[in-house]
Order: structure tokens, then sequence, then C-alpha cells
């Protein structure tokens, strides 16, 4: 007996991103943030910008250089808590973002993934 059959597979990633996301609480910040780094950096290998050179040298490139993006969008010291929510949103706009779209691109950067909606909590310094 196959337990997963062929179409099945295209579901599993999302299906185990479900299991992970779901029921517990919300991701600390450093938690978030590499949570996003790794999003937005598949986002990137996807849209075939990661590679000799290209936008990002390596993976290992887009990794360490997103993180401090994310890190200067929702600093630690501010952003005290992540809104679920926002946080699922942030994601799901980068993973939908299409790789030719200026809209997309700002709509992730300047609307989804904002300090305002991500951090549930966040202290003005």
């Amino acid at each position: 007996m196959r337990l997963i059959h062929r179409g099945s597979i295209v579901w599993l990633p999302i299906l185990l991103n479900l299991v992970a996301c779901g029921g517990g609480s919300p991701p600390s910040q450093p938690q978030a943030r590499d949570r996003a780094a790794t999003t937005a950096c598949a986002y990137y290998m996807r849209c075939g910008q990661i590679g000799a050179g290209l936008k990002y040298a390596s993976t290992d490139d887009c990794d360490t250089q997103l993180k401090a993006y994310f890190n200067t969008t929702w600093p630690q010291d501010s952003c005290t808590s992540i809104s679920q929510t926002g946080f699922d949103n942030c994601l799901a706009a980068i993973n939908i973002a299409d790789c030719n779209s200026l809209a997309d691109f700002l709509n992730v950067t300047l609307n989804k993934c904002t300090m305002t909606n991500v951090c549930a909590a966040a202290t003005k310094g």
C-alpha cells in the first residue's frame, strides 16, 4: 500500500508548514527574522537571482543580507512580540510574489512585511 500518492507530494511541504505554524505561540523576533529570510531567499532562488554575478552571490549571502534586512525592519528592541496573522500574511505575500512584478515587491516591502503589520507590540525607541 502506498501512503503518499504522487499528487500528494506537492502538498507535503505545505502540510508540514501548517503543522509547524499551527497551534503554537507566535515566533519570537529572531525566529520570525530567520523564517522571513529563508522564505525571501527561496523567492530569490525561484526568481533566478542567486548565483555568481546575480543579486546574491550564494544562498548564504542571501540569508545573511536578508536576516540583516528583517532585523532592521523589525528591530528586536522595538518589536517585542510578533503578530501571527501579520507574520503569516508577510510570508504568504513573499511566497506568491511574481518575480517580474514591481507591484508585488512593493506590496511585500511597504505593506505586508512592515513593522506595523508584523509586530504585535512595538515600542518607540
